[in-house]
């Protein structure tokens, strides 16, 4: 995928754009390859998926109090009408796309039904 990141930048006609994702994904490619080799230990794995929950718990928070509340921090995607007026917005969290809010919260969702019908003891169950 990153060779034909590579390959599409010279003939896209965002190159700007294009760099931008060609670094995401070599970062993401990096991270992928950093958290495989760390997690040796189911230790280490619980702290890992504990990290995971807590993020989409913020991550899930910060967007209704962006959606509901009308907090400004963090980002957040307005659509213009016509005449130039915001028609409405939509929470981002701190995902510069919202639909990558809407992933990542729908990736927590399955995780946490996948660990709740594997779960053994009923406290932890609550929690997933």
């Amino acid at each position: 995928m990153i060779l034909a990141a590579l390959w599409s930048y010279p003939h896209s006609l965002n190159q700007g754009g294009t760099l931008f994702a060609i670094v995401r994904l070599l970062f993401t490619w990096g991270f992928v390859l950093l958290v495989v080799n760390t997690i040796t230990t189911e230790k280490w794995m619980r702290r890992v998926v504990w990290a995971f929950f807590v993020t989409a718990l913020g991550a899930g928070l910060l967007a209704i109090a962006q959606q509901w509340l009308g907090v400004s921090f963090g980002a957040i995607k307005d659509y213009l009408a016509l005449g130039g007026s915001v028609s409405f917005s939509r929470a981002g969290a701190f995902f510069t796309d919202p639909n990558q809010l809407g992933t990542f919260m729908s990736v927590a969702v399955v995780f946490a039904l996948a660990l709740l019908v594997h779960e053994r003891r009923r406290r932890l169950a609550f929690v997933w």
